[in-house]
């Protein structure tokens, strides 16, 4: 593309906006590299994989009939609504919640803490919801919740497809053993 718009004489992309959030990393392998090679900010949408991230949805019950899943939002529905999401969220939540915050307010700050995110489109439904994003700017994570994509020894790979295309449980929020529990800058 950068190639493209040079050759055209166009105005190069300033910012990319992928799906990326602690259950979808797909863009840590090649989308995110690319934007910081190219100087391309990176702004990401559903840092709380449509809600799922927040702990909201509790495993083997129906969830809440105002919910996107309640609603059978079909895209949903295809992707985060799965057994293994809801589980992690569930561990998340438990983690944020011996942190002091919420497991919404860990996801986005999960999201934000890497150092090539500028921004998230923030999707809020309700005035709490907002209230909650606004709360996460308060907590840092510490070094052992930051996993990052070189670190895969620490990913959860066991079964990355049972969770559908690209997408990964990041595993060690909970008891990350050897690394350190600094906060980060």
């Amino acid at each position: 593309v950068m190639r493209l718009c040079a050759s055209l004489g166009l105005a190069r992309p300033v910012v990319l906006q992928p799906y990326y959030n602690a259950m979808n990393r797909m863009p840590e392998s090649e989308l995110l590299p690319a934007c910081q090679y190219y100087g391309i900010g990176v702004v990401p949408y559903s840092p709380l994989a449509r809600g799922v991230l927040t702990g909201k949805y509790q495993p083997g019950q129906e969830p809440p009939e105002d919910s996107r899943a309640g609603r059978k939002d079909t895209r949903m529905m295809q992707t985060e609504f799965r057994a293994e999401s809801i589980k992690m969220a569930q561990q998340i939540k438990e983690h944020a919640e011996k942190r002091g915050m919420s497991a919404g307010q860990f996801a986005l700050n999960w999201v934000l803490n890497n150092q090539l995110v500028h921004s998230v489109i923030a999707g809020p439904r309700t005035y709490e919801h907002w209230t909650d994003y606004l709360a996460a700017l308060e907590h840092k994570l510490t070094a052992a919740e930051n996993v990052t994509a070189s670190d895969s020894s620490r990913l959860n790979t066991d079964s990355p497809s049972s969770l559908g295309p690209g997408m990964t449980i990041l595993a060690p929020v909970i008891g990350a053993e050897n690394a350190s529990d600094q906060e980060l800058a």
